[in-house]
């Protein structure tokens, strides 16, 4: 009887279990199989802040964009890159905080 309890509960697990040729996508890697540009409403969903953010991340040019008419748009490849870019090993305290460069 065990066994069987064992065995269906193997059996779910394989179910939910991603395939093991899965190829796990990245940020930046969804990012790059995107066709159109990105708004500022999708990278401050992306990057988790608010849209005024993003406005000033672009007009001081700490973040690439262009501009169509009075719109402002982000190349997917080119917000791949920076993202890529901006991502990297972070120096944390115990607490989670990050460290202050030196």
């Amino acid at each position: 009887m065990e066994c069987s309890a064992l065995c269906a509960f193997r059996d779910i697990l394989w179910r939910f279990s991603p395939p093991a040729l899965a190829v796990r996508m990245d940020l930046a890697d969804s990012l790059q199989q995107r066709a159109t540009a990105l708004t500022v409403p999708d990278v401050a969903s992306l990057l988790n802040v608010s849209e005024r953010q993003v406005y000033k991340l672009a007009a001081d040019g700490r973040i690439p964009c262009f501009k169509i008419g009075n719109s402002v748009r982000f190349d997917p490849a080119a917000f791949a890159a920076w993202l890529r870019q901006k991502i990297g090993p972070v120096s944390v305290d115990a607490q989670g905080r990050p460290r202050a460069r030196a």
